[in-house]
């Protein structure tokens, strides 16, 4: 039920689940297709924790952008979190990361000042890098995960989806 199992922003130390935090103001604008690409912005407005503006833009097959405006409350920094399919297992370097996936690659940048990456995989606390496989049953995933300082506003995910030819 947490942020932090989802992927969306989640506050460093805070718990933002729906038992801990007020329900939220959210918007949801339509889909708009446009030069190839699918795209869809939303809006959430957390009172006393954050306000967060989120364009995806998807280019079917090619790349996904994530761009976000997040406007802290709090003095905590704050975390994106970028959840992989369970058998995936990225390599991080620097502000990116790259999965190699048999004939599909991806490679993720992040882009967000004063923000580093890590990975999250089966832990406990908190509860981080896990999906539901089944009823009561979880299994380890990673977590992609960009960790920012309180004041930074504008960052963004570039994901893009390299198809290897073969011979």
């Amino acid at each position: 039920l947490s942020a932090r199992a989802h992927n969306v922003p989640s506050l460093v130390g805070k718990r933002t689940d729906p038992y801990v935090i007020d329900p939220a103001e959210s918007r949801l604008e339509p889909l708009i297709v446009e030069e190839g690409r699918f795209v869809i912005r939303g809006v959430v407005d957390r009172p006393g924790v954050f306000y967060h503006e989120r364009e995806l833009s998807y280019v079917p097959g090619v790349r996904l952008g994530i761009d976000d405006r997040v406007s802290n409350r709090t003095d905590l920094s704050w975390q994106s979190n970028l959840h992989l399919a369970p058998d995936l297992v990225p390599e991080i370097d620097g502000s990116g990361f790259v999965v190699d996936a048999g004939d599909l690659t991806v490679r993720g940048e992040f882009r967000g000042q004063g923000c580093h990456l890590s990975a999250a995989r089966g832990e406990t606390d908190p509860y981080q890098g896990w999906v539901s496989a089944g009823y009561l049953e979880i299994v380890p995933a990673t977590v992609v995960v960009a960790t920012c300082p309180p004041d930074l506003v504008e960052s963004s995910w570039d994901i893009t989806f390299d198809r290897s030819q073969g011979p």
